[in-house]
Parts: C-alpha cells; structure tokens; sequence
C-alpha cells in the first residue's frame, strides 16, 4: 500500500522558510541563519586551541650551516695540519705559523646535549706573529643568505685550559669577477673549560648594488688565534696557543640564538653530497658500474650518476687508481686504472686507460670522489 502526503501552500513555504543557508562562528557558538532571515544558536563549537603549525614563509631561524654537528665526515679525516684542507664534511681549516692540528674527536656520554656525537678540536702551538692565525670556516652558498638581516651564529665551545676568545667573522664573497669582498667582524666570546652555548648577532650588510656571480657565498669563520695583523677581522683576538673544542654551530636569522636544529644523518649527508661525495665500488660488496659501451678507442665506458645534483662542475680524483678491475664476457682485466671521460652536474663517465675486447662488462674495485666545494 502506498500513501501520499500533500502539504498546504503554508506549510511549504513554513518549511522553506526554515531551511538553513547558512552558517557563522559568533565567540565559541555556531549560528545558523535560515531563510527567513531569522537564526538560530547551534551551541558552543570551539575546543581547546592545538599548536600552530610553522609554515615555511616563518621559518626564519632555519640552520644556514650543513654539518654543525660535525657527524659528517666522508674524507674519514682524524686530523690535519696543512692549511686549505677540509676535515668534517664543508668544514675547511686555514692557518699559517707554528702548527694548528684540526681533529675529529667523540664525546663522552653526557658531555654534549646529545650523546656520542662528534665534534671538532683546534689545537695551535707555536705561532707568535703578526701574521699567524688559525680558523675553521663554512662557505654558505648564495652570497644573498641573510644580506641584510641580523644574523645569529651559536656553538657549544670549550678550551682544554684556561679562558681563550673565539672571534666571529663573515664574509660576503661575490663569486669570480663580482664585487670585492666585504668582511664584517661580528664579536667574541670567552670560554672556560665547561662546554657553553654561546652565541654572537650581527647585522650583515644588504648586497643591493652588488655583481654577484654564480659562485657567491657567505663565508662563517671561526678565529681560534690571530696575529695583529688581523686585528679587523678579529677584534683583535691576539696569539692564542691552546686547545678549543666546537660543536652544535649554528647560524640563523634574528637576533637570538634558538634550539639546535640537528637533522638526521642522512638528511645531514645528502646535504653535504652537493658539495663533495665519496663513491666505492667495491670487489666483495657487489657495488659495481656497469660498462656497455666502448668509444672510438676501443675503452669501455661507464656511467656513474651523482647521489646529489653537484653545485658546480666538479674535481675528480680516483683515490685507488691501478687497483680497479674490468670484467666482460671477454676477459677479466686487473690493475685498471681510470679517467674522466665527461664530467657534468648529474654524472660521470669514466673509462679505463687500456683498450679491451669488445663485450658487455662492469668495472669495480676502485672509488672516486667528486669536489665541488668553495
């Protein structure tokens, strides 16, 4: 059985006049208007206030340097001495007189606000002169990073003795053929043999009427001892022979200092590998690059493709070469030794010295490492 309802003129338009279109928050109250232009109060609909997201135009105190806790380290460097080397991934020690050694240690447990992390030490003995110094320094790619802005650079530091000064100091480098360089000397602080968190702002001048060219930087330095000779630079530091710890560097945006942003490792390791990247491939792991081409001079060719797009073209160097090895249907072929066929922003192609029987191989038991560093 079916059964139809029909409704008078009045009460359709009562419902019509009923019906909600639309809705406003009023305090914590939902009120809903209907109609008829008349509204009615659905109750309170506000609860407790969550954390406000951070979206990325505010994400001002972004860490500037890469590898400020020193847990990357590809060269597998323990120490160095001679002035121009890199030790811990995009971290570069410069000195001249007596002799700086700049070495990877580990904390003790509990030594660091995390545990087992590494961190640098600079030890300089010697030095007396005008002109001798000692600094670790980043280049931070993009000389526009924080032009005119403040800038707020903190690290935990220490001495193995007594209270020596570490002097901040940037640098606005404008790239090959672009403006002259301006310093800026940001201050000092003075340690004491307990690992601080100290920190140091600046105001680092606009780059408005500047050439600028592609290889531009921002250049953060450490000063561990100074001659007068750069005073400027320095704040007059002075000699100082004796040992500093670094860890936990950190530069941002503003005028204070906040938590370290300490990445994973592997975040922490891709963002290196744009600068420098350190490829085995090895007999017994199965790593291999597989050769199947041969150019006009009868070499097979292989392709590596890099990890991370390289800032720039970059350096090649063959670490173990003679010691590689090319296999084919053809012939194994020991004691290889390798070069750049080409060399771009994504890749490499090498090929070995010697000509070889045609056929589809692979080259292993050999490493490479490619520079594009400042």
């Amino acid at each position: 059985m079916v059964t139809i309802t029909g409704f008078t003129a009045a009460r359709m338009l009562a419902m019509e006049a009923a019906t909600i279109v639309s809705g406003a928050i009023s305090g914590d109250n939902l009120i809903l208007t209907k109609h008829d232009s008349s509204t009615v109060n659905a109750g309170n609909v506000r609860g407790p206030q969550g954390i406000q997201g951070v979206g990325l135009q505010s994400q001002s105190n972004i860490n500037r340097i890469i590898n400020g806790d020193f847990s990357v380290n590809q060269r597998g460097f323990s120490s160095i001495t001679e002035s121009g080397n890199f030790g811990h991934d995009r971290w570069k020690m410069l000195c001249t007189g007596g002799t700086t050694t700049y070495s990877a240690q580990t904390a003790a447990l509990g030594l660091l606000p995390e545990s087992n992390q590494n961190y640098a030490r600079m030890v300089t003995t010697g030095q007396s002169t005008t002109g001798h110094f000692a600094k670790i320094q980043q280049h931070i790619e993009d000389v526009r990073t924080l032009s005119g802005k403040s800038a707020t650079v903190s690290f935990w530091a220490w001495a193995g003795s007594g209270t020596p000064k570490i002097a901040v100091e940037y640098t606005q480098s404008f790239g090959t053929g672009g403006s002259s360089p301006v310093a800026i000397y940001a201050g000092q602080v003075t340690l004491s043999t307990t690992p601080t968190r100290y920190s140091v702002t600046v105001s680092l001048p606009s780059v408005s009427g500047k050439t600028i060219t592609s290889d531009s930087c921002l250049i953060m330095q450490l000063w561990t001892s100074a001659g007068s000779s750069f005073n400027s630079e320095t704040g007059s530091l002075g000699i100082q022979n004796t040992t500093i710890n670094i860890w936990g560097v950190q530069v941002e945006e503003g005028t204070s200092a906040t938590a370290f942003k300490q990445e994973s490792y592997a975040d922490t390791l891709r963002a290196c590998q744009r600068y420098y990247e350190y490829r085995a491939f090895g007999i017994s792991t199965g790593q291999n690059v597989m050769a199947v081409c041969y150019n006009s001079a009868a070499q097979p060719v292989g392709h590596v493709a890099w990890i991370v797009q390289k800032r720039a073209i970059p350096t090649i160097i063959f670490p173990s070469n003679g010691s590689g090895r090319f296999i084919s249907t053809a012939a194994l072929a020991t004691n290889q030794t390798f070069q750049t066929a080409s060399v771009s922003l994504e890749g490499i192609d090498i090929v070995t010295v010697n000509n070889h029987p045609a056929g589809a191989g692979w080259f292993d038991g050999f490493s490479l490492t490619a520079s594009s560093e400042f």
